[in-house]
């Protein structure tokens, strides 16, 4: 073996080894259960403006809404979602 193709050969094996135990199946999909119904809470620490966090939460309610998996009011959710925006960028 030549002394220029050792270190890539061994960069080849490594990689493949850090494959071996990693999955991406994923066991249990998930589906909500019939009649559960979601309310959501956004942290905003991200610095969404308002127009776009209006629009944001006009989006998701229209899909949930027609979806039938809204809560009327927050405290009627079987389920809560909470969502982070972490980093926004127009």
């Amino acid at each position: 073996m030549n002394r220029r193709q050792a270190p890539f050969l061994l960069m080849l094996l490594l990689s493949l080894a850090g494959c071996i135990g990693t999955s991406s199946q994923v066991i249990d999909r998930y589906a909500p259960a019939a009649g559960d119904k979601f309310s959501y809470t956004i942290d905003n620490s991200g610095g969404m403006s308002e127009e776009a966090l209006g629009i944001f939460r006009s989006k998701l309610d229209s899909e949930l809404s027609a979806s039938g998996l809204l809560a009327a009011t927050p405290g009627s959710a079987a389920r809560r979602v909470d969502i982070h925006v972490t980093t926004y960028r127009m």
